[in-house]
């Protein structure tokens, strides 16, 4: 799609995948409500059913955050054992997308055909996402779940370790399961925090918190792949 409407093939990327983010952030303004006793396209019976579901175990809504709700979710120390969960997953996904192609050009593809090859184990990561996240939820589950994907996930990336490292096609299967589980182990980690926070403001705190801590893993993931490089 280059020079397509004017503009370069980078710039189509960006619009590209830009679009279906854009067109689900307007969906979800519509069609999610912020609580079960604000949804409008629930009737009141519903409402009432929906908030005595979740009574004790999920946050119901109110206007704003208080200081006593920030104090007690900045000193829970759980909340921290959680952060430091997503750190660690978060390691490999800054990380994947730099020895992927290191792994299908051993295979002895090239250009297009190499790319077509680091397809496959985001395709299979986007199934077992969501069969992960419905067991998950469906057998409440949600620790069992994290614990399982991040198991196989960190076995997986163990194994390509270890292998020769002519062994590309071994190395391969093993990345088509790795990075799924490492993918997979994400929802069950998200529902698992908010699900035992009491208040939307924890929620409103912890949230954001466990996301920006987590980020910290990408960093090192980055710099991981840099170490043999650096002087001892």
């Amino acid at each position: 799609m280059n020079h397509v409407g004017g503009l370069e093939a980078w710039r189509w990327l960006f619009i590209i995948e830009g679009i279906p983010s854009v067109a689900c952030a307007a969906a979800a303004y519509f069609l999610f409500p912020d609580f079960p006793e604000t949804a409008k396209w629930l009737s009141v019976g519903e409402r009432e059913l929906a908030v005595e579901r979740i009574r004790g175990v999920a946050s119901l809504g109110h206007a704003r955050i208080i200081w006593k709700e920030a104090k007690e979710t900045l000193t829970d120390w759980r909340l921290y054992l959680h952060y430091l969960a997503f750190i660690s997953i978060s390691v490999p996904f800054s990380s994947i997308s730099l020895f992927a192609p290191t792994i299908v050009s051993g295979l002895g593809f090239e250009g297009l055909q190499a790319q077509l090859f680091t397809v496959p184990p985001f395709a299979i990561a986007f199934v077992v996402t969501i069969a992960v996240a419905w067991v998950a939820d469906r057998y409440e589950m949600r620790s069992w779940a994290a614990f399982t994907s991040f198991m196989i996930a960190g076995v997986g990336y163990i194994a390509q370790g270890a292998l020769p490292p002519d062994s590309f096609k071994a190395r391969y299967g093993l990345l088509c399961v790795a990075v799924p589980f490492s993918f997979a182990s994400i929802p069950p980690l998200f529902s698992w925090l908010t699900g035992n926070l009491r208040n939307t403001g924890a929620s409103t705190l912890a949230v954001p918190l466990n996301v920006s801590i987590g980020s910290l893993g990408q960093m090192i993931g980055e710099h991981e792949i840099n170490l043999p490089l650096l002087p001892i």
